[in-house]
């Protein structure tokens, strides 16, 4: 099925192809070590920037980009909805038959390329949120923010806090740092295949956090889409110029406090609550940014490129997963436990580059990405002219 550009939102690809920077800079790490080697791997920093790089990623890039896809992808339910309702098509139908795809294509990625993947969760996350479609906003809203503090409110819970720090000595029992990043150097393909396989599990079993920002953000986004603010946000320009003003506030104030060290003056169940606040705050302040960036004339080339990334971005975030398998595992250079925070900053900068130019290249001979292509042969045959925003 074809898609033309008429019927896309260009602001809304341009924000999924940021967001694939976002992630992509997150997922080249994940790539580059495991968190069960993290503190063998710091002893190979050899530049002061290489500490404050890792500061950076954990309070810049770990789910803030993650949250803008997932707002993103909650919009573009709500507009596939509002038009599948002018067509007559069964919504409900599609919507599931979609997640069940997501969560086949996630689980290819993790056995061929990548045990970070997101797309198993966002299936599984999109089944989850179906029933909550037939509430109203303000109740959807409420639910958003119950799913966002839940972490806050169970690291109350010491049982909690146990099962949660326990969660490496599920791989630790496969694994030590050496014999991972023996098989992923050297080992064969079904034994990294293994080792990606036992890494989602044991990282994802107890880890709620990006988890529960995708589905919040989510719902977020739906309700954004579902008031039509997709269409109409600039005419909230001051009332969110204002609220832009107090989050960059509190964000100032909180990487100071952050980096100034004072965070070790305070429970770590207060500091926890701070930095859970902080990320949707940091959220708001990518989008309302991005926002102000796509209407700059002098960086409309620029736009345009990373628009069309995110046009393909299915295709394009399998394309990062194909990339980093290549650089950091036996299947190509074999880079794994061999960069650092500042090379992995280059890596991720010359992968997205290196993705502007393949689709620009790609689309002057198709409209759609091979993997959204099959999408929507998978999920949308017969409803022939729907747009899959």
């Amino acid at each position: 099925m074809q898609t033309t550009s008429s019927t896309r939102l260009p602001v809304i690809d341009f924000l999924r192809g940021c967001a694939l920077f976002g992630i992509l800079v997150v997922n080249v790490w994940v790539f580059s070590t495991s968190f069960i080697g993290y503190a063998t791997w710091t002893t190979f920093f050899t530049s002061p920037f290489d500490e404050l790089m890792m500061g950076l990623s954990a309070l810049l890039f770990e789910q803030r980009f993650v949250g803008v896809f997932a707002l993103v992808f909650g919009v573009s339910i709500a507009i596939q909805q509002e038009r599948f309702a002018e067509q007559e098509h069964s919504f409900g139908k599609y919507f599931v038959k979609r997640s069940l795809v997501f969560m086949g294509l996630g689980v290819l990625n993790i056995l061929l390329f990548f045990w970070g993947d997101i797309l198993l969760i966002y299936g599984v996350l999109s089944l989850l949120f179906y029933p909550l479609m037939r509430l109203s906003n303000k109740v959807l809203l409420w639910i958003a923010a119950v799913i966002f503090l839940i972490p806050t409110l169970l690291f109350l819970s010491t049982p909690f806090k146990l099962m949660f720090h326990e969660y490496e000595e599920g791989i630790r029992q496969y694994y030590t740092p050496e014999s991972l990043t023996q098989t992923y150097q050297s080992g064969t393909f079904t034994e990294m295949s293994i080792a990606r396989v036992r890494e989602y599990l044991s990282y994802n079993a107890f880890n709620l956090l990006w988890q529960r920002t995708a589905l919040s953000c989510i719902i977020v986004g739906y309700v954004m889409g579902r008031s039509q603010l997709q269409y109409n946000y600039v005419l909230y320009k001051k009332r969110m110029l204002w609220i832009l003003v107090g989050c960059v506030v509190y964000a100032i104030a909180f990487l100071s406090y952050f980096f100034l060290g004072y965070n070790k003056l305070l429970p770590h169940e207060l500091f926890f609550s701070l930095h859970a606040l902080f990320i949707p705050i940091s959220i708001f302040i990518y989008v309302a940014l991005l926002l102000g960036v796509y209407h700059l004339r002098v960086l409309q080339k620029l736009v345009q490129y990373i628009a069309d990334m995110g046009r393909l971005s299915l295709s394009n975030y399998f394309f990062q997963s194909v990339v980093c398998c290549f650089l950091f595992t036996n299947a190509g250079l074999s880079w794994y436990y061999h960069t650092t925070p500042v090379s992995n900053l280059l890596v991720a900068l010359g992968v997205f580059i290196l993705q502007l130019l393949v689709t620009q290249l790609y689309l002057r001979k198709f409209i759609t990405g091979p993997l959204e292509v099959l999408m929507r042969r998978l999920t949308t045959s017969v409803h022939k002219g729907t747009s899959m925003q």
